[in-house]
C-alpha cells in the first residue's frame, strides 16, 4: 500500500513540475473533463472527438481484493450543447480467496445536455443518463451482473476567475436484486494557471451498499495540459463506510482536431 502511493505521489509532484510555468492562453473549450467521481461539463462542440484513457486501482479491503482497470472512452458532440460517450473497460481483480481473474467490465453508453449556459459560459445546467450493460462477470466482481441506469444533474459556476466550483446529484437506477442508490458530490478546482490545476472532490451516497452504511468518497487531484489538446491527470483518495478502502487512477486525454473549435 505504502509503495503505491509513493508512486502517486511521485506522479503528482512531477505533474506540478511541469505545470509551474504556462504559456499565457490555453483555450478552455479545448480542456478536458477534470473530476473523477464528479460530473463536470467539458465543452465539445458538433463534430468532435475526445479520445483518451483512465487506468484506476482501488483497495477493496472489505472483499480482500485488488481491483485494477483500464477504460479506454471516446466522446462525440452531436450538436453544440449533446454529446455521446462510450466507456469500454477491461478489469483485473487479486483475490486473496480465488486467485486472479482478468476480463471486460461492465460496457457503459451515456449522453449528456446542456441545458444552460450563460454568456461567460457559467454558470452551467447539465443534465445527463448513462447507461451499463452487464458485460463484465458478477461472479468475478467485474462488474454488477445487471443493466443499470444512472440520472443525473450537475451545475457549475466560477468565481474570481480561477475557482471552480461544481455539483453533482445522481440516481442509480439497479436492476435484478440490486439496491437503487442516491448520491450528492461536489468539487472545487484552481486553475494555477491556464495548463495547471488542482481539485477535490466528494460524493456521499444513500442507499444499502453491502451493508456498509453510507459510503463517502474523498478525492484529490492535478490536472496538467501539455499542449492545448491534450490533459494528463492524477486523483487518489480514500472512501469511508463503503467497500473500498483506497482509489487512484491517471488519466490521459486528446481532443482531436475537427469540425468547430
Amino acid at each position: 500500500m505504502k509503495k503505491r502511493w509513493a508512486v502517486l505521489g511521485a506522479a503528482v509532484g512531477l505533474a506540478a513540475t511541469a505545470g509551474a510555468q504556462a504559456p499565457p492562453h490555453f483555450d478552455a473549450r479545448l480542456r478536458a473533463e477534470r473530476t473523477l467521481e464528479v460530473r463536470e461539463h467539458s465543452a465539445l462542440e458538433r463534430g468532435r472527438w475526445e479520445v483518451g484513457v483512465v487506468a484506476a486501482y482501488e483497495d477493496q479491503d472489505a472483499a480482500a481484493a485488488e481491483l485494477f482497470t483500464v477504460t479506454p472512452y471516446a466522446r462525440h458532440g452531436l450538436t453544440r450543447n449533446l454529446r455521446v460517450r462510450l466507456d469500454v473497460p477491461v478489469a483485473y481483480r487479486d483475490r486473496e480467496i480465488g486467485g486472479e481473474v482478468a476480463g471486460p467490465g461492465d460496457l457503459r453508453l451515456g449522453a449528456e445536455l446542456l441545458v444552460h449556459e450563460d454568456s461567460f459560459r457559467f454558470p452551467y445546467v447539465l443534465p445527463y443518463l448513462s447507461v451499463s450493460f452487464p458485460t463484465g462477470s458478477s461472479g468475478d466482481g467485474l462488474g454488477l451482473g445487471d443493466a443499470a441506469t444512472d440520472l443525473g444533474i450537475a451545475l457549475g459556476t466560477t468565481r474570481w476567475r480561477d475557482w471552480h466550483f461544481r455539483l453533482d446529484a445522481r440516481y442509480a437506477l439497479r436492476f435484478g436484486d440490486l439496491d437503487n442508490i442516491a448520491s450528492v458530490g461536489g468539487a472545487l478546482i484552481w486553475d494555477v494557471n491556464p495548463q495547471f490545476a488542482v481539485l477535490a472532490e466528494g460524493r456521499i451516497s444513500q442507499g444499502d451498499v453491502d451493508d456498509t452504511g453510507t459510503p463517502k468518497v474523498a478525492l484529490g487531484g492535478m490536472v496538467y495540459r501539455p499542449s492545448p489538446r491534450w490533459s494528463l491527470s492524477v486523483h487518489g483518495g480514500m472512501e469511508f463506510d463503503g467497500t473500498r478502502e483506497a482509489l487512484a487512477a491517471v488519466r490521459v486525454a486528446y481532443r482531436l482536431p475537427g469540425v468547430g473549435r
